[in-house]
C-alpha cells in the first residue's frame, strides 16, 4: 500500500508541519514552500518523495497516489490497469481519456513504459 515503502527515515527524523496543497493555487509556490522547508534533506530524493506526500490534500492527493501506483509483484499486468483505473475515476475533475493514458504510460515500470511507447508509434 505505500508508495515509498523502501525509504528508511532516521530515528529521530521528525519533517516540518507543511503547508497543504489541494489542487487549487500555485503548485510552484507550493513546490518552492516545501523545498525551503526541507533543509538539511534537500539530497536525499526518496525521503523529499516520501515527505512529499505529506503536503498534499484533497483532490492533489487522490492524484498524486493515482500516478505513483505501481504493478506489485503478484498482479496481473490486467489486474493492475483495473486497479490503476479504479483509482483514476476518482480524480477530479474527471480526465479524458488522452490525459488517462498518457499519466497511466507514466506510472509504468521502464520494461512496460518501453514496450507501450513502441506499440504507440
Amino acid at each position: 500500500m505505500c508508495i515509498y515503502y523502501d525509504v528508511d527515515i532516521l530515528i529521530g527524523y521528525k519533517p516540518p508541519k507543511f503547508d497543504f496543497f489541494d489542487g487549487t493555487g500555485d503548485p510552484h509556490a507550493h513546490l518552492r514552500a516545501y523545498c525551503d522547508k526541507l533543509v538539511g534533506v534537500v539530497r536525499n530524493e526518496k525521503l523529499r518523495m516520501k515527505v512529499f506526500i505529506r503536503s498534499l490534500t484533497g483532490e492533489a492527493l487522490t492524484w498524486f497516489a493515482m500516478v505513483n501506483l505501481q504493478k506489485k509483484s503478484s498482479e496481473s499486468f490486467q489486474a493492475y490497469a483495473r486497479r490503476w483505473r479504479s483509482e483514476a475515476a476518482r480524480a477530479q475533475p474527471l480526465l479524458d481519456d488522452s490525459e488517462l493514458t498518457m499519466y497511466f504510460i507514466r506510472a509504468q515500470e521502464v520494461i512496460y513504459f518501453e514496450k507501450m511507447m513502441g506499440m504507440m508509434g
